[in-house]
Parts: structure tokens; C-alpha cells; sequence
């Protein structure tokens, strides 16, 4: 008996290992799709990649490893959010407020930060690569290149 259960989970394992671990609350998510409007909302590994969200107001909200890559964030207000892990590849974050975020880890591979704040935000170990961070200000107030 415990060798047929051994033997199921071995076969099973692969099964729970591939399944995407998901946090988000989907009514937070949905709210934020209708309204553009979701602040304290937990976004936590939300998949919203290529998403139009211009002028989004998603304050103090936890996008923790969210799929943004590609999408459309322009004016959105992230401020106090915590955006750890998230992916913004490519997206296009012009005039963004990200003041006071955490933005450990995040991706923000070819993104376009053009005249964004990220004025007290943690950016330790975000990868910034290919990104436009022309007239962008910084964590310690100065202005990007």
C-alpha cells in the first residue's frame, strides 16, 4: 500500500510543480480592468501583460511578481505599492509615479520610463537594462539620462 501511494506521487509531482501558484483576489483584478482603479488591491502574480492601464490608480496595492510586460502604464500611480518581482518588460511607464514603491527585483527590461518618478523607491537587484529613463527622477531625487 504505501509503495502504490509512493509511486502516485511520484508520477503526480510533476503536476503540482507545474501549476502556477496564484495569489491574486480576481475581484481586485477585475475591479482594476473596469475602473482603472484598485488602490490597497492585492495584485499579488497577476497576469496583465500587454494591458492598456493609462493614468491607473493602483496606490499602496501588492503587484508582487505581476506580469506587466508590454502594457501600456502611462501616468498610472503606483505610488507605495509593493512591486517586487514584477515583470515590466517593455512597457511603456511615461510620467509614471512609482514614488515610494518597492521595486526590488523588478524587470524593467527596454521599458520607457520617460519622466516617471521613482523618487524613494528601493530599485536594489531591478534591472534597468535598455531602459529609457530620459528626464526620469531617481530614487535620490536626481534626474536620469
Amino acid at each position: 500500500m504505501k509503495l502504490k501511494i509512493l509511486a502516485l506521487s511520484v508520477l503526480l509531482a510533476p503536476l503540482w510543480l507545474a501549476t502556477p501558484l496564484r495569489a491574486e483576489n480576481p475581484s481586485d483584478v477585475n475591479q482594476l480592468l473596469e475602473t482603472k482603479r484598485c488602490q490597497g488591491c492585492n495584485l499579488n502574480g497577476a497576469s496583465l501583460g500587454g494591458i492598456v492601464l493609462e493614468n491607473a490608480r493602483v496606490r499602496y496595492s501588492d503587484l508582487r511578481n505581476a506580469d506587466l510586460s508590454g502594457a501600456n502604464l502611462n501616468g498610472a500611480y503606483f505610488s507605495g505599492a509593493n512591486l517586487s518581482g514584477a515583470d515590466f518588460s517593455g512597457a511603456s511607464l511615461q510620467w509614471a509615479d512609482l514614488v515610494n514603491a518597492n521595486l526590488r527585483g523588478a524587470n524593467f527590461r527596454n521599458a520607457d520610463l520617460s519622466k516617471a518618478s521613482l523618487r524613494g523607491s528601493d530599485i536594489t537587484n531591478a534591472d534597468f537594462s535598455g531602459a529609457i529613463l530620459s528626464d526620469t527622477i531617481m530614487p535620490d531625487g536626481t534626474l536620469g539620462y
